[in-house]
């Protein structure tokens, strides 16, 4: 279902998109449409990634309530990935305080040093989260305009997706 809607996502942005699933205390990359652009970045299908310092990790965990945040937070260490890295409950729950307002989560590099991304979680009308999409940039090609045209598609993406399952 998700397949031709990240195909236009991709095409839209001429950036890294991927889809991701919840997996325990990960997002497991199911599928991923590299940029042609010269700087790619390192993500495979079937790699994980800390829900904490992710831009699909927070959006999902943005959309379960707050026990079920602070039993995540409880089961891992928050380990510094690099020095934009949130790594306290406080300030973790403070960003999903602005995922929750927006919408959308932002990865400045929090996971990998230089690199932008912006995800939302794929969840239905009826709460059910099916996983969850971003989009990947180096922060050098980052400019507001382009950051405000992939929180667009990111959008889009996300409503394609859900109207094609609902």
């Amino acid at each position: 279902i998700a397949q031709p809607h990240l195909e236009a996502f991709q095409a839209r942005t001429n950036e890294t998109v991927h889809l991701g699933i919840l997996d325990h205390i990960h997002v497991v990359y199911v599928a991923k449409i590299e940029s042609q652009n010269p700087v790619c970045l390192y993500s495979k299908v079937g790699k994980n990634i800390p829900l904490y310092c992710s831009a699909m990790g927070k959006a999902i965990l943005a959309d379960q309530s707050d026990e079920e945040i602070r039993r995540y937070l409880n089961s891992i260490e928050m380990v510094k990935m690099t020095d934009k890295t949130i790594t306290t409950h406080e300030g973790f729950f403070d960003e999903i305080e602005k995922v929750r307002a927006q919408g959308y989560a932002f990865d400045n590099s929090e996971h990998e040093n230089e690199v932008f991304c912006v995800g939302t979680s794929i969840t239905t009308s009826g709460g059910k989260n099916v996983g969850a999409i971003s989009v990947s940039v180096p922060t050098y090609r980052l400019t507001d305009e382009v950051l405000q045209n992939l929180i667009k598609e990111v959008e889009t993406c996300r409503n394609n997706i859900l109207n094609d399952l609902e």
